[in-house]
């Protein structure tokens, strides 16, 4: 498990600790380690945690209380395709339980600029890249699990995957918090995600570039379709 978070998806060790990388060789070990942090049976069961292979575990923690109030387990041995293949080789990738809340680095705050990315390695890479004030959705969220934004004291800047549904929360977001700056992270289209940017081009990634080329999205006539810096 180690070797394919620091080999296949380059982790630093550092990542690793931070984030209480976890993994579980089986269902019933892992189980009995989620009945010990609190989840009950029907959260566990409505969670459909069944791959035999093994799991990566992700322990999300509120972020005042740090209490963990939901977790999300991930298939290690998924078959990494290429962008624009039409088959997804494993659809069983992942699955989360409890109440649903956003994933944060540590030591966050509302009260300063936040980033935030669709899943835990882009929030890893986020991260890694030297920004320390970052959150996920770690999979689909209601408009109930944005809301907590509300809190959000200074800029959002969003950097979601670079298809219909990062486009789609980018829109939400933008319709919920009419009133807060939101700016958009820009990176090559050629990448699913900023973590494939971080891990494939660590030599062109500057998260604060990044983060001053961002583009602002306008609060009037908002549409989900842009060109370059041009929002059609």
């Amino acid at each position: 498990p180690q070797d394919y978070l620091i080999q296949i998806r380059k982790r630093r060790i550092e990542t690793i600790k931070a984030f209480k990388m976890g993994f579980s060789d089986s269902y019933p070990n892992l189980y009995t380690e989620l009945i010990a942090k609190g989840f009950t049976k029907d959260e566990i069961d409505a969670a459909r945690i069944w791959v035999p292979d093994g799991l990566f575990v992700f322990f999300y923690h509120h972020p005042r209380t740090k209490d963990i109030v939901h977790f999300n387990t991930k298939n290690p041995f998924r078959v990494h395709m290429k962008r624009g293949d039409d088959v997804d080789p494993d659809p069983i990738e992942g699955f989360s339980a409890g109440p649903k809340i956003l994933l944060y680095t540590p030591n966050f705050s509302f009260k300063n600029p936040v980033i935030i990315v669709e899943g835990e390695h882009d929030l890893a890479s986020v991260f890694e890249s030297g920004y320390t004030n970052a959150a996920c959705l770690g999979g689909r969220v209601t408009n109930e699990t944005l809301g907590i934004l509300e809190k959000c004291e200074a800029e959002i800047y969003t950097a979601f995957d670079n298809d219909e549904v990062g486009r789609k929360y980018l829109s939400t977001l933008n319709e919920l918090f009419p009133e807060k700056i939101i700016r958009q992270i820009q990176f090559p289209e050629r990448y699913k995600d900023i973590d494939e940017f971080y891990t494939n081009e660590p030599e062109n990634f500057n998260i604060n570039t990044l983060m001053l080329t961002s583009v602002a999205i306008p609060t009037d006539g908002f549409k989900v379709k842009h060109s370059g810096n041009i929002w059609e």
